[in-house]
């Protein structure tokens, strides 16, 4: 009985036990990119006349702190991008699997629920008419090829994108992550910034490279201009440590609503990009994947995020985790 009552005893201080404080991370606005700061327009201005930008970064400057994002027309026009296309064809017929590659939301029958993960050699040991359809099926994509493709590393590496990006952060910045699509998304409407744990907030910014001319029927990337300056979802206001990593489902569903409640605010534009055209966005846009009306249409591209190393905390949050 003794034994029994020190066992009750332990549970019930286990149950009665603070949850543990969390860390209070400053939200000051003078943290943020100088292309975020309210005296932006003029600080372009002066950086230029001190020949701290050029002409042509000036520009981009201005139409990145008015729209939240700027397109690289022809940016990407060796042949990488052509070999890369191979490269993921490829990858479905290969002889040998890429030890530690991934695809994921692969599709393996009409109807099934897409499997959120299968690595390389799981999909090679299907028979190849099985692997044939798959391909043809659902979302799948693919993150982290440039840790497999050399091609795929020189892209990432590109020197002229990443000094863009780093002018338009005002820092030293660097690309951390690749997703390789096939098909369009038709992802609903989201701000990157709150899937990542950057501080200070605004340091991080995607680039979709289009891998093929894109059509208005394969579900191109939507953006909406100026929706950069929605602030942080109220109740993610300890923001790196709460955002959608961290949230709760209903948390969750509440910001969604919010989400679409602000895009109506604003009118959306489709990315028909033309093959090694570029999109920078700012991590607070809102942007998505528009509906495919042709699904014989693929939708190939590269995204790529970059953010300065340092600012990365992903390591500093607490969990639980949704994923």
């Amino acid at each position: 009985m003794a034994v029994l009552s020190k066992i009750k005893s332990f549970i019930k201080k286990e149950q009665k036990a603070p949850e543990p404080k969390l860390r209070q991370w400053p939200s000051d606005p003078k943290l943020l990119p100088w292309t975020d700061q309210a005296n932006a327009e003029q600080e372009v201005e002066r950086r230029l006349t001190a020949s701290q930008l050029t002409a042509t970064e000036a520009e981009l400057a201005r139409k990145w702190i008015k729209d939240g994002y700027v397109v690289l027309k022809g940016h990407y026009k060796g042949p990488d991008i052509d070999r890369l296309n191979t490269e993921i064809d490829g990858l479905w017929t290969a002889e040998k699997p890429h030890e530690g590659l991934n695809f994921h939301d692969v599709i393996l029958e009409d109807g099934a629920p897409a499997k959120l993960v299968m690595p390389h050699k799981e999909l090679l040991a299907l028979p190849s008419d099985e692997r044939e359809k798959a391909c043809l099926r659902g979302k799948w994509r693919i993150h982290g090829f440039h840790f497999h493709s050399p091609t795929a590393m020189n892209i990432f590496k590109d020197e002229a994108l990443r000094k863009t990006v780093s002018m338009l952060l005002g820092t030293e910045t660097q690309p951390q992550y690749t997703i390789n699509f096939h098909w369009g998304s038709q992802h609903g409407l989201h701000q990157d910034l709150m899937v990542f744990h950057v501080h200070p907030a605004n340091y991080l910014i995607g680039a979709w490279i289009a891998l093929e001319d894109i059509s208005p029927d394969s579900g191109p990337l939507v953006y909406a201009p100026g929706s950069h300056r929605v602030p942080i979802y109220h109740e993610y206001d300890n923001y790196p440590q709460t955002n959608l990593r961290t949230s709760d489902q209903e948390r969750r569903k509440r910001y969604e609503a919010h989400l679409a409640e602000e895009g109506k605010k604003f009118e959306r534009h489709q990315f028909i990009a033309k093959k090694g055209d570029v999109l920078l966005w700012h991590a607070m846009i809102l942007h998505g994947g528009d509906e495919i009306r042709n699904r014989a249409l693929t939708r190939r591209s590269m995204v790529i995020h970059y953010m300065p190393p340092e600012m990365d905390k992903s390591k500093e949050v607490v969990g639980p985790f949704m994923w």
